[in-house]
């Protein structure tokens, strides 16, 4: 997934996510289903994004291992 496709799906995700924690009312495994799967999506949309930034500490320790890790 592209970074503004998964940027717009994660935006989609909140709204949603947003909608469907206000409706307190509704009270069945459904929704709390719904709303748990919405949350995991989420999160793994948002992981895959903090990810792919140049600045994560992932990206971050790559690059400081290319300048100055061992040429073995």
């Amino acid at each position: 997934m592209d970074r503004a496709t998964r940027q717009a799906r994660i935006k989609e995700l909140e709204k949603e996510l947003a909608y469907k924690e206000s409706q307190f009312w509704e009270d069945s495994p459904y929704h709390d289903m719904k709303i748990g799967e919405i949350r995991k999506e989420l999160a793994e949309l948002k992981e895959a994004e903090a990810d792919a930034s140049p600045f994560s500490i992932k990206n971050i320790g790559k690059f400081i291992d290319s300048l100055f890790g061992d040429d073995k």
